[in-house]
C-alpha cells in the first residue's frame, strides 16, 4: 500500500534526510563510528 503526498512528501523527505545526516554528523563527533579506509574505498 502506497500513500502518495505531493508537495508535503519532498518536505518530509527533506527533513528526514536533515535529521539522519545530523544525527550521524553527532555520531561521528561522539567517535560512535569508526572509518575504515580499506573499506570505504570502492572495490571495483
Amino acid at each position: 500500500m502506497e500513500v502518495i503526498i505531493v508537495g508535503d512528501q519532498s518536505k518530509m523527505i527533506e527533513n528526514f534526510t536533515k535529521a539522519m545526516f545530523d544525527i550521524t554528523l553527532q555520531r561521528i563527533k561522539n567517535n560512535d563510528i569508526k572509518f575504515d579506509k580499506k573499506e570505504s574505498s570502492p572495490s571495483k
